[in-house]
């Protein structure tokens, strides 16, 4: 669980409030960003908002707390104004990177929705862009920041690893590194798609798509002869509900289970205290521009196969 202590000034000891600019006011900026915004009010304050609706303006203009915030059509006019630190950009795939490279201009770290890009030239744009701006890219794939997820990635990290399902490939990426092919991939839509990755002595099978069973089902689980090693991510939709580790494995010639659940901190929660830390303080995010790269690459994997078997 991150600490309240250790996102303090480093200066004088006293907090810092980053003022927030969001392009993008539809349903991740409704659902999840605003309310984790006005949820961490000592940390964040929005100031700035921009859409192309002004229907939408309005009524995220209206769900801020601590003040009326700014509003605009213009993502230049929002990344360029002096009263945003930071800025979120959740608004089409197609602009994110657009609007990445106008807040990186302006010195700004962007938190970006995922994908950050759906192609290699603009990733490569935006990756060439940070090398001249004081800003950085932070890709917002907030599973990755779940403490059960963090907990998973140790427990793994001693396993003969043997087998892994994956709901999401930047968190595979993360647990196991890149696979060395894509042995088949299924990608009729809509429904279910299914891939067989191929790593080094072990097989990763990776299943997304949409259900009419009103269910939200996301997991990663990791299998080996000695133990079994599941996270499990609730929906984003509803406040707080946490992400869960479960460990079950062979204890002599018997069995233990394990639940573990340290926070109730939801992972929208730990990956804006993350981006607090890395804009105050400088760092590089781990999921950064480049890291987004290596998802481009394995949806070219993915597709090749997949057009292949087709």
């Amino acid at each position: 669980m991150a600490s309240e202590t250790q996102f303090s000034s480093p200066e004088d000891g006293t907090d810092r409030i980053l003022r927030v600019g969001i392009i993008g006011c539809g349903e991740i900026s409704q659902v999840a960003h605003i309310p984790n915004i006005n949820f961490l009010a000592h940390r964040f304050r929005t100031t700035y908002l921009c859409d192309i609706s002004d229907k939408s303006l309005r009524h995220c203009a209206q769900k801020v707390l601590g003040g009326t915030p700014k509003t605009t059509s213009s993502a230049e006019e929002l990344c360029s104004s002096p009263n945003v630190d930071v800025v979120i950009i959740a608004n089409a795939d197609a602009y994110h990177v657009e609007h990445g490279l106008l807040a990186l201009k302006n010195d700004k770290y962007c938190l970006i929705e995922k994908p950050a890009s759906i192609c290699f030239r603009d990733i490569d744009t935006l990756i060439e862009a940070e090398k001249t701006s004081r800003g950085k890219v932070f890709v917002g794939t907030m599973r990755r920041y779940a403490t059960a997820f963090l907990d998973a990635v140790q427990e793994v990290g001693g396993m003969e690893k043997n087998t892994l399902g994956t709901h999401d490939l930047s968190a595979m990426r993360e647990i196991i590194g890149m696979p060395q092919a894509v042995v088949g991939a299924i990608l009729k839509l809509p429904g279910i798609f299914s891939v067989l990755f191929q790593y080094a002595g072990f097989p990763v099978t990776y299943e997304s798509g949409l259900s009419g069973v009103p269910e939200f089902d996301a997991h990663i689980e990791v299998y080996s002869s000695e133990k079994i090693v599941k996270v499990e991510f609730d929906t984003p939709y509803i406040k707080g509900l946490p992400a869960i580790v479960t460990i079950r494995e062979k204890v002599g010639n018997g069995y233990q289970e394990r639940k573990i659940r340290k926070t109730y901190q939801d992972a929208y929660t730990l990956e804006m205290l993350e981006f607090y830390d890395c804009a105050v303080n400088g760092k590089t995010p781990k999921s950064s521009a480049e890291d987004a790269r290596k998802d481009i690459e394995l949806f070219e994997m993915i597709m090749k196969a997949g057009f292949k078997a087709t």
